[in-house]
């Protein structure tokens, strides 16, 4: 994981975000491990990963881990608690001195102004291909605004999640960072029609005709649909 996060500042991101292990112990080693082989000047992102959990971590041990990734830093603390946990989340962000994000499952407008509403988050992570296309992107944007917290798109696997969230976060003003996974998926790239512009730190707007994103029959013969596969994280 360090070498990883090593290799992602070398490319010129300024931020890692890396996600928390099964158990809060491992995660504080985790922690440990890690920053303290960040480059000066590198920050950091630890994701929970609890808002989808089958079994989350109680709110005392979310807590547990957010102080102390506060105490190495991190830039913010990401879905500590369970997605639907709106008073977890209420929790965790009044007990921890570090900003608490979520919830990229989110399917509605209507939940994430309850969760800003109950003082949960600090920043919102609304994803464009969940929370209901670009205009629910907006709305949601317009809550952050209004309460003065901040909204940083999730973007996580496909071509075209990439593409739609990109496209939106250019006509929001107030969207300030860009989640950018650079996991291998060489059909996420395949489906480009022109590469990301991505230098120093920034993204650039792209310019291809509507998503930028085009399904060939040369690539659904390269990636034939295969029963029983499929991308699992441990």
């Amino acid at each position: 994981m360090a070498d990883w996060a090593a290799g992602q500042f070398a490319a010129g991101f300024e931020t890692v975000k890396f996600r928390a292990m099964s158990d809060p112990d491992t995660t504080v080693d985790l922690l440990d491990h890690v920053v303290g082989r960040l480059p000066a000047g590198g920050r950091f992102i630890i994701d929970a990963v609890q808002a989808c959990a089958s079994s989350p971590w109680p709110v005392e041990a979310a807590v547990r881990v957010g102080r102390h990734a506060a105490a190495l830093g991190a830039r913010w603390y990401e879905e500590p608690c369970q997605a639907d946990d709106v008073a977890g989340f209420a929790r965790v962000r009044a007990a921890v001195d570090v900003p608490i994000s979520g919830v990229e499952s989110n399917g509605t407008v209507r939940e994430f102004a309850e969760l800003i509403a109950a003082g949960g988050v600090d920043i919102v992570q609304p994803d464009v291909t969940f929370v209901g296309g670009p205009r629910a992107f907006s709305r949601v944007a317009e809550l952050a605004r209004e309460a003065s917290i901040d909204c940083v798109p999730h973007v996580w696997g496909s071509a075209v999640t990439f593409a739609a969230n990109l496209h939106t976060v250019f006509a929001e003003p107030s969207v300030e960072l860009f989640e950018f996974c650079t996991l291998p998926n060489p059909l996420r790239d395949a489906l480009r029609v022109e590469p990301v512009d991505f230098a120093d730190g920034t993204i650039g707007a792209p310019t291809a005709p509507g998503l930028g994103v085009q399904l060939t029959e040369e690539i659904e013969r390269r990636f034939a649909f295969r029963p029983g596969g499929g991308h699992v994280i441990r």
